[in-house]
């Protein structure tokens, strides 16, 4: 004799945050001069304003930057790899992040180069990490222009 059992199997269910990325300021990066005894170079921030929109709270674990020509190849020598940070954002909140992907790196890059390849795409990839142990992503896109 044997029994035959069929149907779903309650599981505990964890929901995963969900972040959504509001604002991105400024879209376009350039280059600043500030003008002191020695001329510097002021490279630009960009703000990323990230809304959770449940009350699971999660943590900004990682973030990596890929930069692309406009063309769509990847400048592989100007990537960031995998970076661990540690930012909270609680549920229902939300956050302003400061980031600089127009890195010294950047501003060399292009101002060497003798191929016309500016503005820079930049993918800043944010990896988070609710309180549920789901991992959730987030795509920060920008252009990042030659020094003139």
């Amino acid at each position: 004799m044997s029994i035959i059992l069929s149907g779903c199997q309650q599981k505990t269910f964890f929901p995963a945050a969900i972040i959504t990325v509001t604002t991105v300021e400024p879209y376009e990066l350039v280059i600043v001069a500030n003008t002191t005894a020695s001329t510097t170079l002021g490279l630009p921030d960009l703000s990323v304003t990230l809304k959770s929109e449940t009350a699971v709270p999660s943590n900004l674990t990682a973030f990596s930057v890929t930069y692309y020509t406009l063309q769509g190849d990847v400048v592989p020598e100007l990537r960031i790899e995998e970076t661990p940070m540690s930012t909270f954002l609680a549920g229902n909140t939300t956050l302003v992040l400061k980031m600089s992907p127009y890195t010294s790196r950047v501003y060399n890059f292009l101002s060497t180069t003798n191929a016309v390849i500016s503005p820079l795409k930049a993918l800043i990839m944010l990896t988070f990490k609710d309180v549920n142990g789901n991992t959730v992503q987030k795509e920060v896109w920008c252009r990042i222009h030659s020094p003139s």
